[in-house]
């Protein structure tokens, strides 16, 4: 019988962990992502959700990287050389889904968490999909990624929910949405969100 296993952690601040890259890799192209989304992000920290469908591709792309940081800081396998290669050139995600969150306050922010749902045999090298979260001041932030589509839809056999409405607290920017702000929730909110999206009982 084949069964779906995850393994949780739970981060420390935001700036021990999202800044963590590697040098060699950048070449300029990470800290472009960082500047092109930094306008949206303090937009959503001050309250004004009005995104536009460049302004969710250049937010999507920097939750991508800050996820890639996280994924690699808690393991086990990564964000895969594809969709590093997509957020370097701005091209599409295949395989990610990304979703935000206003928080009623900001005694949370710098907080992250990650969740590995290890489906399917992994000797045959079926990799895990990831759920990973994390906030900043008083927005939250959600992603659900794998390899791709085929591996992403997997995941829901194993418990994964990608249904996630913006009544219930989350707002999908990846795919674009053109739904309105989404409604505010606490911190243990989210958190439930992060486990009901993750499938985690």
């Amino acid at each position: 019988m084949v069964t779906g296993a995850r393994k949780i952690k739970t981060g420390e601040r935001y700036s021990e962990i999202v800044y963590y890259t590697c040098q060699t890799c950048n070449g300029g192209w990470m800290s472009a992502v960082v500047n092109a989304a930094k306008p949206e992000v303090i937009k959503l920290v001050e309250g004004d959700w009005s995104l536009t469908p460049n302004g969710q591709g250049r937010l999507s792309r920097w939750i991508a990287l800050v996820t890639t940081s996280i994924s690699y800081f808690c393991g086990p396998a990564g964000v895969a050389e594809h969709h590093r290669r997509c957020m370097k050139e701005a091209a599409h995600l295949d395989g990610w889904r990304i979703w935000v969150a206003a928080l009623a306050n900001a005694d949370h922010g710098g907080r992250m968490r990650h969740v590995a749902i290890s489906g399917g045999d992994q000797q045959g090298g079926q990799p895990p999909t990831q759920i990973v979260a994390f906030t900043v001041e008083n927005v939250g932030f959600l992603v659900a990624h794998s390899l791709g589509e085929q591996t992403l839809d997997l995941g829901q056999y194993y418990g994964l929910t990608l249904a996630a409405p913006a009544e219930a607290g989350l707002l999908p920017i990846l795919p674009p949405s053109d739904a309105a702000s989404p409604a505010t929730i606490t911190y243990s909110q989210f958190l439930q969100l992060v486990d009901v999206v993750a499938g985690v009982n």
